[in-house]
């Protein structure tokens, strides 16, 4: 298992996953791209390494990721209904 600075990511993985892919499923309404975002946002942690130990910090930062991802999400998704 990986550690980051004191922080686990399996634990925080166990932790948060279900409380930001429904938070992903109410801001996109397709269940399926929430899990993409959520699984997206957990990958990010993984690749930032934080040098935070505190896991409100990690905390924090995993649930701003996700709305920023859930919100180009959108974005993008609007994009393609408009067309080229």
């Amino acid at each position: 298992m990986y550690e980051q600075s004191g922080v686990e990511v399996e634990e925080a993985y166990r932790r948060l996953w279900p409380i930001i892919r429904a938070k992903c499923a109410r801001m996109l309404a397709d269940p399926a791209e929430a899990e993409d975002v959520a699984q997206a946002t957990f990958e990010r942690l993984w690749r930032a390494r934080l040098m935070e130990e505190d896991v409100k910090t990690v905390s924090a930062w995993i649930y701003r990721t996700s709305t920023r991802l859930a919100i180009d999400q959108l974005r993008r998704r609007k994009v393609r209904e408009r067309g080229p």
